[in-house]
């Protein structure tokens, strides 16, 4: 099940995908697939959701898959609307491919996972656990000689917990004692995922799917109604396999042909230890074409319409005056001039750019960022060199003052630079933005022989100097509490 005629468009969007975003406003958390903003609006909890191409498996990201984020948003707006009649849901608008605009809620800790089938590769799968003995699973009692991918003799729900790091199964008591859900809430979340899920399979019946398993999330607004959210049957939260040949292959102990990320998990599981190997081989550009294909072909078959893609009006392309290159429009320029429009973006944005002078500051610009995440801060992280590269810097400067200048949106500069550090007083002689020098000295001889050429500064060339990481976010984050 592939769409031949569109694999030259996705290889050709290998390197344009939307793998991160930072839209510089409200608090911004990232999670394993989609970017979230919360926001006020009017007075109201509001969230900007931002499905990504990043494919989430084994409690981290393994891959990046063209038009997957696409795929995911689309797909889940469609069965929100089929499914309202069930349950309401948090959707108020979709200004961009890749994004909703939600109602904020207060989420529930717990991912409701519906099966249908004993399968799965992960850890907390019901496959895994059946082929290591267990007969009881999220209090569903299982009998013994069951094979893989074998129908369950009915639906269940089994629930895990809904965390940062790693997901652990739970039973319904578990989750009523820990005060996760109260039990009236538990049960009605429980008999809708059930009734949601009944309906997924009917639907994927009519069009020759089996759906296999699916997890669904829920939370409740600031009136009190519990609400369907996050994304409903999409290939990434569920699991699909083809119907006429079900049968067939699992007589022979075949896997069964499947329309999800299924493939990518069992690539990685059979070429790393994906719990373990802190970095995990790239997945070969023939199997990401054929799954973002296989997501295009899902959308198509489930909805009945044809996939929109999002390149298809490339306007001419803009060519930077200072370095003469031309400009690439990236999918996340495109989003951000969809939310734009829609009046969903608006001023003042505020956003750290962080300016490396090398690639090898790499780890201390992560570093950096990973504190300004946690106080939900966006950022962009550039490499430019001022000895090697200054139309390269200035270009990225006029960017953002073109911003300011257009939309009101507020940068601060990070500026990681050691020794001959030239890139501070450049940045900061040639914008009107605070500048931040945080160089990346590898101990304290290190600083002190270097620290000069980072403290001292020309007149009306106003660097400041933060040493820690923690620090240096800290610091941005009290100047944006400034801005109203």
């Amino acid at each position: 099940m592939e769409t031949p005629h569109y694999t030259e468009k996705i290889r050709k969007q290998i390197g344009n995908t939307l793998d991160t975003t930072s839209l510089g406003v409200g608090f911004r958390k990232v999670g394993k697939v989609r970017d979230s903003y919360a926001l006020k609006v009017d007075g109201k909890n509001v969230v900007i959701l931002v499905t990504t191409d990043r494919v989430s498996a084994f409690d981290r990201v393994i891959s990046v898959i063209p038009y997957k984020g696409q795929v995911l948003n689309l797909v889940s707006k469609w069965w929100f609307e089929k499914t309202k009649h069930i349950v309401p849901n948090h959707i108020l608008s979709s200004p961009d491919p890749n994004t909703v605009v939600c109602k904020g809620c207060t989420v529930f800790s717990i991912e409701f996972v519906v099966r249908s089938y004993l399968t799965g590769s992960t850890s907390t799968s019901i496959w895994t656990h059946y082929n290591k003995g267990a007969r009881e699973y999220c209090g569903h009692k299982l009998a013994d000689g069951l094979k893989k991918n074998q129908k369950l003799p009915e639906n269940i729900v089994t629930p895990t917990t809904k965390d940062d790091v790693h997901d652990e199964l739970i039973t319904a008591e578990e989750i009523v004692s820990s005060g996760r859900m109260t039990k009236e809430d538990w049960q009605y979340c429980h008999d809708v995922a059930l009734k949601l899920f009944a309906l997924g399979q009917e639907v994927a019946k009519e069009h020759g799917l089996l759906l296999v398993d699916t997890k669904y999330e829920f939370g409740k607004d600031e009136e009190g109604n519990i609400l369907l959210i996050d994304e409903i049957h999409t290939p990434d939260s569920s699991r699909y396999w083809l119907a006429d040949s079900y049968e067939e292959r699992f007589a022979r102990g075949e896997e069964p042909l499947s329309v999800d990320k299924d493939i990518l998990r069992r690539w990685y599981n059979d070429n790393s230890n994906p719990y373990k190997d802190e970095v995990l081989p790239k997945a070969p550009e023939d199997l990401v074409v054929t799954l973002s294909s296989r997501y295009i072909e899902l959308y198509e078959r489930i909805t009945g319409e044809k996939f929109a893609f999002h390149d298809e009006e490339e306007k001419e392309p803009a060519v930077d005056p200072l370095t003469k290159q031309v400009v690439k429009v990236t999918r996340h320029d495109k989003l951000v001039a969809n939310l734009r429009g829609a009046g969903v973006l608006k001023a003042p944005t505020k956003k750290a750019v962080i300016l490396m002078g090398s690639d090898v500051d790499l780890p201390w610009a992560n570093s950096i960022a990973k504190f300004l995440e946690k106080h939900g801060l966006s950022y962009e992280i550039h490499q430019a060199s001022a000895h090697k590269q200054p139309l390269k810097v200035l270009s990225i400067l006029n960017r953002f003052q073109d911003e300011k200048k257009n939309h009101g949106g507020v940068v601060v500069y990070v500026t990681i630079a050691g020794r001959s550090n030239a890139l501070s007083g450049f940045v900061s002689a040639n914008t009107t933005f605070p500048t931040l020098a945080c160089p990346p000295f590898k101990d304290k001889v290190d600083m002190m022989v270097n620290i000069n050429s980072t403290l001292q500064m020309p007149s009306d060339v106003p660097a400041l100097t933060v040493l820690e990481p923690s620090n240096c976010a800290l610091a941005i984050k009290r100047i944006f509490d400034l801005i109203p």
